[in-house]
């Protein structure tokens, strides 16, 4: 469904099967996977990703092997955004 840079060396992606995947971009290799469901991500700061979902926002420490913890109060979390120079998200959802 999508993917995203987490780093200059990683890339997590989401897909049907509701499970992430952190790929090293340079072998094609598959780091770690996390079981969880997610519409959409993006990059917060090197290493975290901001996840949209139906559960609402989490956010994953992709160096954790820890699930990814939910963020602010949204039951349901469609498309999330970031503003690199500002480090604010955009999130369309329900509150």
């Amino acid at each position: 469904r999508w993917a995203v840079w987490v780093d200059d060396r990683r890339v997590l992606t989401g897909g049907h099967d509701d499970a992430l995947r952190l790929w090293d971009a340079s072998t094609g290799a598959q780091l770690r996977a996390w079981r969880h469901a997610a519409l959409d991500g993006v990059r917060l700061a090197p290493g975290r990703v901001a996840l949209a979902s139906d559960a609402g926002l989490h956010v994953l420490d992709v160096d954790q092997p820890a699930p990814p913890k939910p963020f602010g109060r949204m039951t349901a979390a469609r498309r999330v955004a970031s503003a690199a120079a500002s480090g604010q998200v955009a999130v369309i959802g329900h509150a």
